[in-house]
């Protein structure tokens, strides 16, 4: 398991904080292993897409992100050292009701997909998903922010 560190990094992609076409993507994960992944994949993703990204390691810091800035879209980890992901996602959905909301696990299971999507997520990823389809995944969430529904 990573460290618990709950000090902020923003990793700016191809935007500065101040460009207003970027999209705020919070990662909330403990695991320094996992974020260093997460940190890879959203670099692939800035190369054609604004974003800027802020990654936190408990639900504290990651509440107070919230609370102090706009944030787009919320990937949180399930497992967490002061909770679980679903709460501080339904504190996001009171902040930030537009943003796009994803619960991250290694232990997916029928229960926890269930009170998941009853309690403010938008989407379920598996940890355990190669780190392509991830990839995939976090650009598939990026594209349908930008582009304007029809």
């Amino acid at each position: 398991m990573g460290s618990q560190s709950g000090s902020a990094r923003v990793d700016e992609g191809t935007t500065s904080p101040s460009d207003p076409r970027a999209l705020r993507l919070l990662f909330l994960e403990d695991d320094d292993d996992f974020q260093q992944v997460l940190r890879v994949l959203i670099s692939r993703v800035s190369a054609s897409h604004p974003v800027e990204s802020v990654f936190m390691s408990t639900i504290s810091d990651a509440e107070r992100v919230v609370d102090a800035t706009r944030i787009d879209a919320i990937v949180s980890d399930y497992h967490l050292p002061d909770g679980n992901g679903v709460e501080f996602l339904e504190h996001a959905r009171r902040k930030a009701p537009r943003s796009q909301r994803v619960m991250l696990t290694g232990h997916p299971d029928v229960a926890r997909t269930a009170e998941s999507f009853d309690r403010s997520v938008h989407r379920l990823w598996d940890k355990r998903l190669q780190p392509k389809e991830l990839q995939s995944r976090i650009e598939h969430m990026v594209r349908e922010m930008i582009t304007p529904a029809a």
